[in-house]
């Protein structure tokens, strides 16, 4: 019997989820500019997941591993707050929607909570496999990183906005700085 170093990654008995994977992949903004042969690494390393409705996908407070991207369903993205659990987002697979892009860098405690809405499949992707993926191409690295970290800046702003869009009024104080005169 083969073990995997014996076998080309790309000829094994999981080549469905890599032809299922590299469109989504080619399409998240995390990946653009990659190289369609790395791609395939990442496709052979990424792995299926499935949830069905009110299914909690990541619990927050619980370490985060892994990046998730979203192929059907939909997922909310919620943080418990006094004993309250406030929606963030809702992201969909009807459009390009990922979430945990932060622990392939980094290892932490999950800062907000994930739930099925219904049937939800999704393709993920350990922090460990994207280490050996630069462990092999390490000029990848800094670009890599700095597009994740521009990325979550982005969706922290867009949640931010939407926070702040469904403010009450009465809960907003304004900052403005005395004038020193």
């Amino acid at each position: 019997m083969n073990s995997s170093r014996d076998t080309n990654p790309f000829e094994m008995p999981g080549r469905g989820l890599i032809d299922e994977a590299l469109p989504f992949l080619q399409r998240l903004p995390i990946f653009s500019d990659t190289p369609y042969d790395l791609l395939k690494l990442y496709a052979y390393l990424a792995e299926k997941e499935q949830y069905r409705k009110g299914e909690i996908i990541l619990q927050q407070g619980e370490p985060c591993d892994r990046l998730m991207l979203i192929m059907s369903g939909s997922v909310a993205i919620w943080q418990q707050h006094r004993g309250r659990r406030f929606l963030l987002q809702e992201l969909s697979g009807d459009s390009i929607n990922y979430f945990g892009e932060l622990a392939l860098i980094a290892e932490f405690d999950c800062f907000y909570g994930a739930t099925a809405l219904g049937d939800v499949d999704l393709l993920s992707f350990s922090r460990e496999s994207f280490h050996k993926v630069m462990e092999r191409f390490p000029g990848r690295y800094r670009q890599a990183v700095d597009r994740i970290v521009r990325l979550r800046i982005h969706r922290f702003v867009e949640q931010t906005n939407y926070l702040f869009d469904h403010l009450r009024e009465e809960a907003w104080r304004e900052f403005v700085l005395d004038d020193p005169a």
